[in-house]
């Protein structure tokens, strides 16, 4: 039985369309499958009610099975294709319902905002009528000759324009106070709302997406002013031996670690570290050269070697792999980024634990 009737015999009403294709053309289908989810997956972003690793490392199975690479996944074999439709399905609706529930809290607040300067507005206009009226009452009773009674008009509002203005005046300064208590309170949602969408909940680093737009930022600035920028692709060495050997917890555990010293490691400003999918994390270095990029890299897989990732039975120790690619003139930044990818590939080909240049 071939690999594609092998994936579509437990359940035979999810594929009908797919079996009546040539048995190579379904092969090709299934690992074109496999790469589709793989990139839905890199791009979904963490939500607080799941874990997006788990998620990613649960389709990256599934995409190595349609791949032919690795054994079934759990629920294949009782559910099928159901169970990867029912994978993605569940995950779509925690994204879904986290957004419903993140943008009316933010749109509540600015309704809120816009309730409150009204409100500001509906006391002033009372306060003016208030006043217009007292204004008349002085008018009128200048008209009037009695003294006494000009006395007390004038007195009485005098007092009312007094009264209505210091009144406005402290209003005003409470709602100022409270209208800056709730812009810095939707600044601080929308700033972690951003915040959220650009980082890797796991690590800490900017995620896939941020990583994208810091690339197109510094490859932009380094052809405008002819500096340098280099930038580092590397790997967690056997990575998917120690989760099958420690479990994905401790895999977690690895990456969060390896993440913290990326920060550690590269601590300038303009430095900028990325989870870019996976065990695979990315390093912009602007201004840097790519000797001196190597070196960086070299000195990093020292630290790696001397981390120690608690583990109940002990300590895990790893190995990274580095590729390094300097920017060329008029190149983009998916091409360098690419050609560091690039170098990574020959660096773990070649042994692992080590750093290839592509300049070399």
């Amino acid at each position: 039985m071939g690999f594609f009737s092998h994936l579509l015999s437990p359940r035979s009403d999810d594929s009908d369309d797919l079996k009546q294709l040539p048995e190579a053309d379904q092969g090709d289908s299934a690992q074109v499958l496999g790469e589709l989810i793989k990139i839905y997956a890199q791009e979904a972003f963490a939500v607080p009610t799941h874990s997006l690793d788990k998620f990613r490392q649960q389709v990256n199975s599934w995409s190595a099975f349609l791949g032919g690479e690795a054994e079934a996944p759990a629920g294949f074999e009782s559910e099928g294709l159901a169970a990867l439709k029912g994978l993605f399905e569940n995950y779509r609706k925690k994204e879904t319902r986290y957004v419903q529930e993140t943008i009316p809290n933010i749109k509540n607040g600015f309704l809120e905002l816009i309730q409150r300067v009204k409100g500001c507005l509906d006391a002033d206009a009372q306060d003016d009528q208030e006043i217009a009226e007292a204004a008349e009452s002085i008018s009128q009773a200048l008209q009037n000759e009695d003294q006494e009674q000009l006395r007390e008009t004038i007195t009485a509002s005098v007092k009312t324009i007094t009264d209505r203005l210091a009144n406005r005046q402290a209003r005003n300064q409470e709602q100022l106070e409270n209208l800056a208590q709730q812009v810095k309170e939707l600044r601080t949602e929308l700033s972690q709302a951003k915040e959220e969408s650009n980082t890797d909940a796991l690590t800490g680093l900017a995620n896939r997406r941020a990583l994208e737009k810091h690339l197109e930022h510094d490859v932009m600035v380094a052809h405008l002013t002819g500096e340098p920028l280099s930038v580092l692709m590397l790997d967690v060495d056997h990575f998917k031996k120690l989760n099958d050997t420690y479990g994905h917890a401790a895999g977690d555990r690895v990456l969060a670690a390896l993440g913290d010293l990326l920060i550690k490691s590269f601590p300038r400003k303009t430095d900028r570290a990325a989870r870019y999918g996976g065990e695979e994390f990315t390093v912009l270095l602007p201004n840097v050269e790519a000797d001196q990029a190597e070196k960086l890299a070299e000195r990093f897989l020292e630290k790696v070697r001397d981390l120690l990732v608690p583990h109940a039975e002990g300590s895990i120790r790893l190995t990274c792999s580095v590729g390094v690619a300097a920017l060329k003139p008029s190149e983009s930044g998916p091409e360098v980024r690419e050609r560091a990818d690039a170098a990574l590939y020959q660096a773990k080909y070649g042994g692992r634990d080590q750093v290839y240049s592509a300049e070399e």
